[in-house]
């Protein structure tokens, strides 16, 4: 698989919930059927505060999370019961980057960002260009404003370095000296 066991820890979580009732088949239906729907919650939740973000208390939370997550559909996909894949933890690690960056004044803010940024990268690399693309976009706005975006930022890239080694030395299924793909 191209993605890591970080993917599979709510799975495997789920599994060992059920199986005292429902027994070991049971229970990994019933894991795969939940775990996608249990990840649209925390998703959900994530563009609601990134709406508070772009437009104060009163934003139209509503109206902004059915438009971009509930018509959305990639994100209708990858939340469906029975789709285990990665690309819903990476949807997740993407929405608390954009909510960490739409706050994006605070030390929080940088450290949520930096988390989902790790997460990203911690599921499957394959995240490495929209990582690139919103680092990139972050430290122009740290040219333009220095002084603005300096805590959020130092908290941002401390969180990425701290978050990823940590995911590398638990997860990494290889010494870092083999080259491995999955194919």
């Amino acid at each position: 698989m191209h993605w890591t066991r970080v993917a599979d820890l709510g799975i495997a979580g789920l599994v060992l919930v059920f199986r005292p009732v429902l027994g070991q088949a049971h229970a990994e239906i019933w894991a795969a059927a939940l775990y996608p729907l249990l990840l649209f919650l925390p998703f959900l939740a994530l563009i609601a505060r990134t709406a508070r973000n772009l437009d104060g208390a009163t934003a139209g939370v509503p109206a902004i999370t059915v438009a971009t997550a509930l018509l959305s559909p990639a994100a209708l996909i990858h939340f469906q019961p029975g789709n285990i894949d990665h690309h819903n933890l990476q949807l997740i690690a993407l929405a608390m980057v954009v909510c960490g960056a739409t706050g994006g004044r605070t030390g929080r803010d940088g450290l949520l960002a930096g988390a989902g940024v790790a997460l990203g990268i911690a599921v499957g690399v394959d995240a490495a260009p929209v990582v690139m693309a919103v680092a990139a976009a972050l430290l122009l706005l740290w040219a333009r404003q220095p002084g603005r975006y300096a805590r959020f930022l130092r908290a941002f890239g401390l969180s990425i370095v701290g978050l990823v080694a940590a995911a590398v030395l638990v997860f990494s299924p290889h010494p870092w000296s083999t080259q491995s793909c999955d194919s």
